[in-house]
């Protein structure tokens, strides 16, 4: 108990801070908007990069750690679609949107300070594993079936897979996880000055993101429908974790320390990305906004519960 809430009350500080930092206006909005930018564009791009280069990745297995957490992301989202049309009565369109809510975690902000202070270094395999595929899967499963709900606007296969490919090169995310894995497969591995200029961003790397992720929640109102955010919040920070541990743990049989971050990971609370896809395409703006609010602060309670029942690996 002690241990949990030594690794997560530091967490939720940072958060708290960043949250408070933009409440009361102690750093102007374009500062926060440059500490963001700096986690996203550098800080953590340096930690996924030097992760994968320098990691000893030991006997992990990409198929059973992507298997295991997608297979809990599909039923999720299949369950969300339905949820859309059959409960909350919305139209199809959103239920691309609202697919992703229940479904895409803050794994990178949020789930990786987490994981590396739950169990420290030995969680970082794992983590870049998972993290290699998230984004760039769950974004084109919502392109996709945003485009089967509204064919007339979907235009052809082609322009959709170019839009794709367009803005999976725009995430630094992304490219410095493909480019570390291509430089790793070289074996020439990291120089030593190299090294230790990542090495100086990868300890920045953690704070930033946390106070960002604070900072920028401060902008995230909880209002809206509240039948569809409690249906979202329940998807989000109950079944998917509950369905992460089942599968980790009971279906594909992963040792204790992936399976834990894995669960870890899907228990993350909805990712600020489902906002932009909901502005991009403009749909229910008001209540993604509200879902990435509600679900981050349920998890302030949902997240330490989860950390003590799965113990440390």
């Amino acid at each position: 108990m002690n241990a949990v809430a030594t690794t997560v009350a530091p967490i939720f500080g940072l958060i708290a801070l960043g949250f408070l930092a933009a409440r009361f206006q102690w750093l102007s909005a374009s500062a926060g908007k440059g500490i963001a930018e700096f986690t996203f564009l550098v800080a953590m791009p340096a930690l996924l990069f030097r992760t994968i280069v320098v990691s000893n990745m030991g006997d992990a297995q990409p198929g059973l750690l992507l298997g295991s957490y997608f297979a809990s992301v599909s039923v999720i989202w299949i369950a969300a679609t339905l949820a859309t049309l059959l409960i909350l009565r919305r139209p199809k369109a959103e239920g691309a949107v609202f697919a992703m809510t229940a479904s895409y975690g803050n794994i990178v902000l949020l789930g990786i300070p987490i994981a590396l202070g739950a169990y420290g270094e030995r969680a970082a395999p794992t983590a870049a594993i998972v993290v290699s595929v998230h984004v760039a899967a769950l974004w084109l499963a919502a392109c996709i079936h945003l485009a089967l709900a509204e064919r007339a606007r979907s235009g052809t296969p082609a322009e959709m897979a170019k839009g794709i490919a367009i803005e999976f090169g725009r995430n630094p995310i992304a490219v410095a996880i493909v480019v570390a894995a291509l430089w790793r497969a070289t074996g020439l591995g990291l120089h030593v000055t190299a090294d230790r200029a990542m090495q100086m961003l990868t300890q920045a790397s953690v704070p930033c993101a946390l106070f960002a992720v604070g900072f920028t929640l401060a902008g995230f109102r909880i209002a809206g429908e509240a039948r569809t955010l409690a249906v979202s919040c329940v998807l989000k920070n109950l079944a998917l974790p509950a369905l992460a541990w089942f599968f980790t743990f009971h279906v594909f049989g992963l040792p204790r320390l992936p399976a834990s971050v894995i669960t870890l990971f899907a228990a993350m609370p909805t990712g600020t990305a489902t906002f932009l896809f909901a502005s991009q395409n403009g749909i229910a703006m008001q209540t993604t906004s509200a879902s990435v609010a509600l679900s981050t602060a349920v998890s302030m309670v949902t997240l330490p519960i989860l950390l003590i029942l799965l113990g440390q690996p």
